[in-house]
């Protein structure tokens, strides 16, 4: 378990070998407590990293954050992509300067699928994603058509969404989704009207 502050700063460490019993999923191997840290580095400055290692697996990771995702003060991740062909398809390695939540890819304007998607990416540890789109495209194509986005990507206040939801003059409220991409399993209610809603 590894607690870091936004976005690289290692604050705590620790490791722990445990035992699940046979035919259970799932079993509560520890108690954390860092109600200090949060109180002096504030709840959307946090991420804990865990992983799961077992003998002839892969290994698990998942990050847990103490704050909603908008809330957090995640920072331009700075994704890079190593791109290798790989017969019909296409092995894209994901390396990031900074923590990228949930980063995914995108072809743009192309059917593909995706041997994994929304990962959690930190520094020094890369990600390969197999592509295999739907039509046979060359790399050159490929690299053009090829984005990498995260959770700070759908906050980024850089474009104007202004274009997204529009209010029709019966009162209901049209969303488009050209260039919103939506991750999410709960839907959250604000407390304030957003700026692209009139």
């Amino acid at each position: 378990r590894d607690l870091h502050s936004v976005p690289t700063r290692t604050l705590f460490r620790s490791s722990k070998s445990v035992a699940i019993p046979a035919g259970e999923s799932s079993a509560k191997v520890v108690s954390l407590s860092h109600k200090a840290t949060m109180a002096k580095e504030g709840a959307g400055n946090l991420l804990l990293w865990s992983h799961l290692s077992v003998p002839g697996e892969a290994a698990s990771t998942a990050v847990l954050t103490f704050a909603r995702p908008k809330l957090l003060s995640l920072a331009a991740p700075a994704i890079k992509t190593s791109i290798s062909p790989a017969g019909a398809s296409y092995r894209v390695t994901l390396t990031t300067e900074r923590p990228a939540l949930r980063a995914w890819l995108d072809l743009a304007g192309i059917d593909a699928h995706y041997s994994d998607n929304f990962v959690d990416l930190r520094p020094g540890e890369p990600v390969t994603i197999v592509v295999t789109p739907a039509v046979k495209i060359s790399p050159a194509q490929f690299r053009a058509a090829l984005k990498a986005r995260s959770l700070y990507d759908t906050y980024s206040q850089e474009e104007d969404l202004s274009l997204l939801v529009t209010p029709s003059a019966d009162g209901t409220v049209v969303a488009t989704a050209d260039k919103a991409e939506i991750d999410a399993n709960a839907a959250y209610l604000e407390d304030f009207t957003p700026k692209n809603i009139g």
